[in-house]
């Protein structure tokens, strides 16, 4: 025989695990059997199985009873298997004390099962043997010392008694032993930083009448590193204003860190004699040194140490002569030393000061003072000497700035660079202003041109045209031109040109001359035309002239007058019959030409009149919005209530409006209609009317009604006991049982309905019964909600409890929870999915079916009558077939009967629901 497959030998009956059954378990292979005499052959089916379990070797041990006997310290057995790599262990311990004489302490059986995918299995139990302890070769843990930075005390970092280099752990484990042990903590610095913990071990061998070991481990928490400071920065302070002295705060340091003290603190010493960080006074000027000391609550140190710098940076005080009169000699120029210009100047250190003088006008008097620089341009710089001349002259002052330095910058004048930052003289000098008065004794001479007089048309804006004046003075001067102008709304009128020369010395001289201007032009009627009369048909229309329509609007001049000004005013009478929507107005218009008009010689000389009639219509009843219908809540004992509305606004063209109202409850007949309304729905008519004839109505409702829900009032702690009735077992309550005095604002307490159900999560809607039935499973406390309703429909609720007992022992025991499943088939035996069971009880269950029509409900009680019924509307036609079709035709046609039981069911079995009661 051979095996087409593999091209494998194939023996009878049972093979062993090879080749074959690492590749091939499980799988079905063609055979083909030959006779190799007559080469016969047959053809059949083979299926390889592995039924060789695996092979499963423990190996027992010996260890002290403190030993570690876990599956991580012991390993796990020699697992032989033939096919399956995949195999499971599963691994179970017994432990079998021994009494308290031998050697052995305990022995543990710990059985290894091995089992491969196909379920072949092997078994082996290892023996593991824990020797006795013996209490005086206990050996407890050392003394140890501890940083404070992380200290940990417990026991798994500093040690448990052992024995046979084992830890013996609360309890003893298998070693019979009692271990425990109590701590005595003295604090030695630090309120608990630094500490001594006494830890006293005590060990019971409870084999041996109880002996007891004691022993104390000494554990000391030491704090031996110092906080970490870290310094502030050099710090510079000026000295106080006008002293050379510093008044200052020193600064903090920067951190103070220590392992263990949170609170470390730190003092300050200073090389000026100073502790503490101030305020420190009289500091003098200089450098010193600022040591910062740490220390933390065990006597540790550390320092480090800073410099403050007390500076004067305070410039000099300049004060400066507010005003020097210098007077030029007869050259024309003067020269001023720059301490001419000082007042007192000082400095709070500095008892000698220097001084500098330069003009603030650089290049004045034709550069006079000098280039001080090789530099391309004009540089002017601070020197000792500043020059003046005849420019300077006049009712100006002068500015000088005078310098004042706290070191000597030396002679001749000072190049800026020292006086910029990073130079000799850079913050050692401060400045002021001198004003100084220039003196010349010649007075100067003015003579203006002659007088003009010419039309109001000419161009007056360039009056140089008229000539300008001739001047004489001696070292200079300055011309100041003023103009007064004198000319009337016609243009008439005198200009008067006044001119003043002011010499250096502030001395001066004037002239004027007049232009006389002339008018001689007027307007005439001819240049008028006057607006249209207008009639107006729009409902309030503004007739101010700018709304009018082009034409009517307002006068128009063909020409205005060359210099004068014509006057264009109105005035209007009004004649009307209801203002402003129906009204006439003559609107006068006049026009004057201010340039010939003098009422005190002429009324009508250079003034023009006009009448313009102008009449407006209205055929609009006025505007308003109708107020929207009201419902109020009863008050006064529910035969009335005060209803509240904002007057009615109406608008029109006229503000000649009447609003009245027809209602008999208003507080008044106008446009407000609140009052006091009764009870039910009034009706109110508002009628508006303008002064034009104009008429508009609209009506109200005004409701009044109970809109206050009953005040609900419950007994608290009522009980009943189940009883025999004929429904059965059972007690009811009526829901007015609960009511303790329950009132209402409008409806009588007899006419109040009761109402009652069990409590719910979220109540909205009262419920309609008006009594409860309890049974069995109510025995207990039970929630409830007692509602009443008013003769309104307004309703409220309030929350009690009844207690639900069984005096009679009516009820049957708990007897447990069962288990409620089955099948659901079509009568040809087909299973049926999704179908909907309902368990209907006093709490109702579901389940539904699942692709094989089976269903199960769990943790149902024992002792009680449940009713099952399918459910399943999805696919009514589903089941349906052709032949039942035909049947209910004829049974609807009254040819045949439809129900014919077949094996006790209907031959047409729909998915309707079905019910069946099982008791």
């Amino acid at each position: 025989m051979s095996g087409t497959s593999l091209g494998l030998p194939l023996l009878r009956g049972k093979t062993s695990c090879g080749q074959i059954c690492r590749v091939e378990v499980g799988q079905l292979f063609t055979v083909t059997v030959v006779d190799l005499g007559t080469g016969l052959t047959c053809v059949g089916y083979a299926r390889v199985v592995d039924e060789n379990p695996p092979q499963i070797m423990c190996r027992d041990t010996l260890l002290p009873c403190s030993a570690d006997t876990s599956v991580a310290a012991l390993g796990m057995p020699l697992i032989l298997e033939n096919c399956d790599t995949s195999f499971s262990i599963k691994r179970s311990d017994r432990v079998e004390f021994r009494g308290c004489t031998g050697d052995t302490s305990a022995i543990i059986y710990r059985t290894w099962v091995a089992r491969d995918r196909y379920g072949n299995a092997d078994t082996c139990i290892q023996q593991i043997t824990l020797l006795r302890a013996m209490l005086a070769d206990v050996v407890f843990p050392k003394d140890t010392t501890l940083e404070c930075t992380a200290p940990s005390t417990h026991p798994d970092s500093t040690g448990y008694p052992r024995w046979s280099d084992s830890e013996l752990l609360y309890g003893g484990g298998l070693c019979r032993f009692s271990v425990s042990h109590r701590d005595v903590i003295t604090n030695t610095c630090g309120n608990g930083i630094g500490r001594i913990i006494d830890r006293i071990w005590t060990v019971e061998d409870l084999c041996n009448g109880g002996q007891i070991r004691t022993h104390t481990q000494t554990i000391m928490i030491v704090d031996s590193k110092p906080p970490v400071i870290v310094c502030p920065p050099a710090k510079t302070v000026r000295t106080n204003s006008g002293e050379c002295l510093a008044t200052l705060m020193l600064d903090k340091p920067v951190s103070i860190q220590d392992a263990c003290d949170p609170d470390a603190t730190f003092i300050v010493s200073t090389s000026f004699g100073k502790v503490g960080l101030g305020p420190h006074y009289f500091v003098p000027e200089g450098i010193h040194q600022i040591i910062y000391t740490a220390i933390d609550a065990c006597g540790n140190t550390s320092v480090c140490s800073t410099t403050l710098t007390v500076k004067d940076e305070e410039r000099p005080i300049a004060i400066c002569d507010d005003e020097v009169v210098i007077s030029l000699n007869e050259t024309g120029t003067a020269v001023a030393a720059a301490r001419v210009f000082d007042e007192g100047s000082k400095d709070n250190c500095v008892k000698t000061l220097y001084y500098k003088v330069r003009r603030m006008d650089i290049g004045g008097c034709d550069s006079l003072n000098g280039d001080d620089s090789a530099v391309t341009g004009y540089q002017e710089w601070f020197d000792d000497i500043v020059f003046f001349c005849c420019e300077d002259v006049g009712s100006n002052l002068i500015p000088v700035l005078l310098r004042v330095y706290t070191v000597n910058p030396g002679p001749g004048p000072i190049d800026p660079a020292r006086e910029a930052q990073g130079g000799d003289l850079y913050g050692k000098y401060n400045e002021c202003m001198s004003m100084v008065r220039i003196k010349d004794p010649i007075p100067p001479a003015v003579f203006c041109p002659a007088d003009a007089t010419v039309e109001c048309t000419e161009d007056l804006t360039d009056l140089s045209r008229f000539g300008g004046p001739v001047i004489l003075s001696g070292c200079g001067y300055t011309l100041d031109s003023t103009v007064v102008s004198k000319i009337d709304h016609c243009g008439r009128g005198t200009i008067k040109r006044i001119f003043t020369v002011t010499g250096r010395n502030g001395m001066t001289a004037m002239c004027m001359q007049t232009i006389t201007i002339v008018n001689t032009q007027n307007l005439t009627e001819k240049d008028i035309t006057w607006p249209k009369d207008t009639i107006l048909t729009t409902c309030g229309a503004n007739t101010d002239p700018d709304f009018l329509p082009s034409g009517y609007r307002r006068p128009q001049l063909a020409r205005q007058p060359a210099c004068g000004l014509a006057a264009i005013m109105y005035e209007d009478k009004l004649y009307d019959a209801a203002p402003p929507a129906c009204f006439k107005v003559f609107r006068t218009w006049t026009i004057i030409d201010w340039c010939v008009y003098d009422p005190a010689k002429s009324p009508t000389l250079g003034r023009y009149q006009h009448t313009q009639i102008i009449k407006v219509e209205d055929n609009q009843a006025p505007s308003f919005v109708c107020p929207p219908d009201r419902v109020v809540a009863a008050t006064s004992g529910c035969s009335s209530a005060q209803v509240t509305l904002p007057a009615m606004v109406a608008t029109d063209c006229s503000p000649n409006i009447s609003i009245v109202n027809d209602s008999r409850y208003a507080a008044s007949p106008g446009a407000n209609i609140s009052g006091v309304y009764p009870i039910g729905t009034t009706v109110v008519t508002y009628k508006i009317s303008d002064g034009c004839g104009n008429v508009a109505t609209c009506k109200v409702r005004i409701t009044v009604e109970d809109q206050k829900a009953p005040g609900v009032v419950c007994y608290h702690g009522l009980s009943t006991s189940i009883a025999q009735m004929p429904g059965g077992i059972m007690a009811m309550v009526d829901a007015k049982a609960f009511d303790a005095g329950s009132t209402d604002n409008c409806t009588d307490t007899t006419n109040l309905k009761f109402t009652i159900r069990r409590a719910s999560l979220n109540p909205t809607v009262p419920p309609s019964a008006t009594q409860l039935v309890f049974d069995c499973a109510d025995v207990g406390t039970q929630g409830i909600e007692l509602w009443a309703t008013d003769e309104s429909g307004n309703s409220a609720y309030c929350l009690t409890t009844i207690l639900i007992t069984d005096n009679g022992q009516l009820c049957p025991p708990d007897v447990g929870l069962g288990v409620v499943a089955g099948v659901v088939k079509t009568e040809g035996g087909n299973t049926v999915e999704k179908v909907r069971i309902s368990i209907k009880s006093k709490n109702p269950m579901y389940s539904t079916t699942n692709i094989n029509g089976g269903f199960q409900v769990e943790e149902v009680p024992f002792g009680y009558d449940y009713t099952l019924v399918p459910e399943k509307n999805d696919d009514l036609m589903n089941g349906i077939s052709t032949i039942d079709l035909i049947r209910l035709s004829k049974h609807i046609l009254g040819c045949s009967l439809l129900l014919r039981l077949t094996n006790g069911l209907p031959p047409i079995w729909t998915n309707q629901a079905r019910s069946l009661r099982w008791t």
